[in-house]
């Protein structure tokens, strides 16, 4: 009798810790969120006018970076742009749009915002996104993350869209589903040698 209740107590106590967890993973969809007013797909032309007027900074503040060959668009385009405003940068990855569309060849793919690391800037990043984006679907120390799937082991990483993550001076968000931009293949498909 003794032998049974104390395995009982020593399951409960072991499972204990999981329902917390559970209890704090919530499903937050973030793709309509923005970081220094850009939102994952918009037009790159778009994004850079949003990112200025928003850090409060001119045109001439966005520097794209050197133009590289691209396959889905067999053009020469920047893959990134950033913004620097006093102690903090922005930067902006960008993809070619699929299907490809001539007025919106490059939309925004992933949104970086890095503050100049103090004690100060971790919790001023911290408070802004909890106010700005509300409670996130997981927190774990310093790190807080925003997604519709999040586990409670892996936190949003097993989620292939949207996600938010705030983490010491930095805010990102990004989705994956929109870097894995598909190229058709021409002729036969090629045979694995491995």
């Amino acid at each position: 009798m003794f032998k049974n209740t104390l395995t009982a107590a020593c399951v409960l106590l072991a499972a204990a810790p999981a329902f917390a967890i559970d209890q704090t993973v919530r499903p937050v969809d973030p793709s309509n969120f923005d970081v220094a007013g850009v939102r994952l797909g918009m037009p790159a032309a778009e994004a850079a006018a949003a990112a200025a007027a928003k850090l409060g900074v001119g045109a001439n503040a966005v520097q794209y970076d050197k133009p590289s060959m691209n396959q889905l668009v067999k053009a020469k385009v920047p893959g990134n742009f950033t913004v620097q405003s006093g102690k903090s940068k922005l930067t902006v990855s960008l993809l070619p749009r699929e299907p490809v569309d001539a007025a919106k060849t490059l939309v925004v793919s992933e949104i970086k915002y890095v503050m100049e690391p103090s004690p100060q800037a971790e919790e001023a990043i911290s408070k802004s996104a909890l106010a700005k984006y509300g409670k996130p679907s997981v927190a774990r120390g310093m790190t807080s993350s925003w997604c519709a799937k999040p586990n409670v082991t892996i936190a949003c990483m097993g989620d292939r869209g949207p996600q938010l993550h705030v983490f010491g001076v930095t805010v990102q968000l990004m989705d994956e589903s929109l870097s894995k931009v598909k190229i058709a293949a021409k002729g036969e498909a090629p045979k694995p040698a491995f």
